[in-house]
């Protein structure tokens, strides 16, 4: 697939062939074809908010993982302050990737409580939550090193840049950008000022769940016992 092919040739400046190990699985539904308790870290980038079952993939991670194996993962934080405000302001989610194609992109969005309750579910236990900013890459720009020709065909020491004037515009969401830009307040409140969430967490115990549907299915039998006692005199 595109995909191995694209890893393979990053990947190959610094490694051998023979220590690559490259899988293609639909995550949503397949079991990873690694055995148990081999790796020492997994990293999940920019995946989850893709994902119509985040728990089997976390539930994955938590499998191939050795004893105190680490996780990292990266998600779009829905509770960044810019998209509060497009929330209280148009009623629409902004999804992130600049194409405002919501349905077919992210069908997943996680705050930072959210996040974190998913991943200890899984049988991690966090021990860091830090906030990034991110830049939205556009889809003709290529990866460095992989099409130099493509990409040398498009420099121009001319170029112009479109200057968008509402960013000058005097409003919340401006002021709040320039006190993040110069106090860098995605550090200090990740929640509230960041575009993005990185979880560090260590693996200590085996998932609850492997899946959403044994959460859903557990969520039932706990509102029944719930109902049964509430009936007893």
């Amino acid at each position: 697939s595109k995909s191995i092919q694209l890893a393979k040739k990053l990947l190959l400046k610094d490694l051998d062939e023979k220590q690559l190990e490259l899988h293609q699985n639909n995550i949503d539904a397949e079991d990873l074809p690694i055995s148990s308790d081999k790796y020492d870290g997994v990293m999940i980038v920019e995946t989850l908010e893709h994902l119509f079952d985040p728990i089997h993939a976390l539930s994955e991670s938590n499998r191939i993982l050795k004893k105190n194996g680490l996780l990292a993962i990266t998600v779009p934080n829905i509770g960044y302050f810019e998209t509060r405000f497009l929330m209280l302001s148009k009623g629409e989610l902004n999804e992130f990737s600049g194409s405002w194609k919501i349905l077919t992109e992210h069908i997943r969005f996680y705050g930072k409580k959210s996040l974190i309750e998913i991943v200890e579910l899984a049988g991690f236990k966090v021990v860091n939550v830090k906030g990034c900013m991110k830049k939205i890459v556009e889809s003709n720009q290529k990866v460095k090193g992989i099409d130099k020709a493509e990409s040398s065909k498009k420099k121009s020491k001319n170029k112009i840049k479109k200057i968008n004037l509402r960013l000058f515009l005097p409003n919340f969401s401006n002021f709040f950008k320039l006190l993040n830009k110069f106090f860098k307040l995605y550090k200090i409140y990740p929640s509230l000022f960041a575009v993005g969430l990185v979880v560090e967490a260590v693996k200590v115990g085996n998932p609850k769940y492997n899946s959403n549907e044994a959460i859903s299915e557990d969520t039932e039998i706990d509102e029944y016992k719930h109902q049964i006692n509430q009936t007893k005199p």
